[in-house]
């Protein structure tokens, strides 16, 4: 007889150990279960610990994925998050690494350093109020901890409140006397004290204590060309760049003093540094041609973009700059093919629908390039770029008030944005807001000080007030630099306009004819010219001046039409003077 047959077990035997079974095989579930709860957690440590053997490998991407993995697994891991924000970090993905640390602080409270990397962010990235917060946060936990005081510091004078920043700055200086750091925020209030060679000495001393530094030297160049020391600038500069020899801050702010300075070729071989400096970088790369077409190379900036994107089919960048230049050089249709090409690879890239509606509203498609300016905006609705080319449309399309609209969230957005500043500025000087239209170009000056079309509409503007002089003192200026010869043109025609108001027509006649003579035949350079001929009561001379500039210019309709509303004007005068001759012959004492 078998053993299992010899162990057969009877009716009620059976049952009982069917019921063992049965509750065997529930604990059983039961802790696989348990073991399937866990194993999410144990899974997220073994992703996190792969992360670890692979930065000590220098494998940061491969890291990246396992660290993700990890989090995926446990979002609350926040170790994960810290040294997923760092390897971020390490990379240049400032955005991505800000969120990781903002969650490794929300899961851990007590991670020290993400709240301080957290606060340089904000700091840099000029959200004062919020990195104060983050400072009196980690003095919260950490009353003595000097970062935070040096945070809490510098974010008091971004906030404007210079005497909590001073009281706070002078304390780190005594507590920290050989810190770059303390020695930086002191020259800071040297700077807003204009103590300059304080501000100098100090900056020498913080750069002595961190050669590394990268902010100091380029404030320290900014402060002596400011002071007209554009050799120290230079000097502080190039050393900079061979203290950190693969980065580009140092040459883009060296390539600024020279342009700065006129000096563009020795510029254009800076530009050429940084693009091998930084060859992967699509902003480096695209330095040179945006130089060219800064200063009036279109046909150089086009060549280098083209080269660009040969090179790199991909640089989106560039591919754009490429298209920008296109419209700059007037040849719309190969920008509007540039743009259409991009669509084809992603139909909601809002750069390239803001690009395609420029190119309509240059083509006057008004309709046209305010439906693709409006997807644009759906897909990036606080865009200053979008509301500005959005307000242009507008303004074709003589809707004033919205154009003012856009303008307004532009500047809310960029508050810096000259173009839209600019713009906005004509038209409230067109709307009669004279001062709010003096009060935006004085802004915008304060950008581009010598930039003719701000220069042109703040004299119209002071001349529309009554402030003659000034209006004159700034045209004169401008007329004293060096210029194209359209902005010389345009010069030309603002003072003569200027010239009218005050009724000095013969002057306004001999600059609007200088205006026409530089080439340049505007329509209101025309209707200038006749006006101070009529003002002069001279309407024969006048008209034949305007019909010798109108055979220079073939089929210049807008001439053609200025020229018969001077000769309406000319005979309504003719028939008011022989009316009056007529009533003072009719009189019995002439008789």
């Amino acid at each position: 007889m078998s053993i299992l047959y010899r162990f057969s077990p009877g009716p009620t035997a059976r049952t009982g150990s069917s019921t063992c079974v049965i509750i065997f095989l529930l604990l059983f579930g039961a802790l696989t279960t348990i073991g399937c709860r866990r194993e999410p957690a144990v899974r997220a440590e073994e992703d996190y610990a792969r992360a670890q053997e692979l930065r000590k490998q220098s494998k940061p991407e491969a890291a990246i994925i396992e660290l993700s993995r990890a989090i995926q697994l446990k979002p609350d891991m926040a170790t994960a998050h810290h040294d997923l924000a760092k390897l971020y970090f390490d990379r240049g993905d400032v955005n991505n690494g800000f969120r990781e640390y903002s969650l490794a602080v929300r899961y851990n409270p007590d991670d020290q350093e993400a709240y301080h990397v957290i606060g340089d962010v904000l700091l840099a990235a000029r959200e004062f109020s919020k990195a104060k917060d983050t400072a009196t946060q980690i003095l919260s936990r950490w009353p003595d901890d000097r970062q935070a005081k040096y945070l809490l510091a510098e974010s008091a004078m971004g906030l404007g409140d210079w005497e909590k920043a001073r009281k706070l700055v002078e304390q780190n200086a005594v507590a920290e006397p050989k810190k770059a750091r303390s020695q930086f925020d002191l020259a800071n209030l040297f700077l807003h004290d204009k103590n300059w060679p304080a501000a100098e000495q100090t900056l020498r001393l913080s750069w002595s204590l961190d050669p590394k530094g990268m902010l100091t030297p380029l404030v320290l160049a900014r402060l002596l060309e400011s002071q007209g020391n554009q050799k120290g600038a230079e000097e502080v500069l190039k050393q900079a760049s061979r203290e950190h020899g693969n980065r580009t801050e140092p040459l883009y702010a060296l390539a600024g003093v020279y342009i700065r300075a006129h000096r563009l070729a020795e510029a254009e071989d800076t530009f050429k540094k940084i693009q091998i400096v930084d060859p992967k970088n699509p902003k480096s790369r695209a330095a040179l041609g945006e130089f060219y077409a800064a200063t009036g190379k279109p046909d150089a900036a086009e060549k280098e973009f083209q080269r660009i994107v040969a090179e790199n089919p991909q640089d989106f960048l560039s591919w754009h700059q490429l298209a920008e230049v296109e419209i700059a050089l007037n040849r719309r249709d190969e920008a509007r093919r540039i743009a259409n090409d991009l669509l084809k690879k992603d139909a909601r890239d809002w750069q390239t629908l803001t690009l395609l509606g420029r190119v309509d509203l240059e083509d006057g498609k008004t309709a046209q390039a305010e439906q693709e300016l409006s997807q644009a905006k759906a897909s990036n609705p606080d865009s200053p770029v979008i509301n500005f080319q959005l307000a242009r449309v507008y303004l074709a399309q003589g809707k004033p008030d919205l154009a003012k609209s856009l303008l307004g969230q532009s500047l809310n957005r960029a508050p810096n944005y000259f173009a839209a500043r600019v713009l906005l500025a004509g038209l409230e000087l067109r709307g009669g807001q004279t001062d709010l239209a003096v009060q935006d170009l004085t802004r915008a000056l304060e950008q581009a000080p010598s930039a003719i079309e701000p220069n042109l509409l703040i004299s119209q503007a002071y001349a529309s007030r009554g402030d003659f002089d000034l209006a004159e003192d700034t045209l004169n200026r401008l007329l004293s630099q060096p210029s194209a010869p359209g902005a010389q043109a345009m010069i030309l025609q603002t003072l003569a306009e200027v010239k009218f108001r005050q009724r000095h027509y013969s002057e306004a006649g001999l600059l609007a004819t200088k205006a026409l003579n530089t080439g340049l035949l505007s329509r209101e350079g025309l209707r200038l010219l006749g006006m101070s001929y009529l003002a002069q009561k001279r309407p024969e001379q006048g008209l034949k001046a305007m019909e010798e500039y109108l055979k220079k210019a073939e089929r210049w309709a807008a001439g053609q039409d200025v020229l018969g509303e001077i000769a309406l004007l000319a005979n309504s005068l003719f028939f008011r003077s022989l009316r009056s001759w007529q009533r003072i012959r009719s009189t019995p004492a002439i008789r």
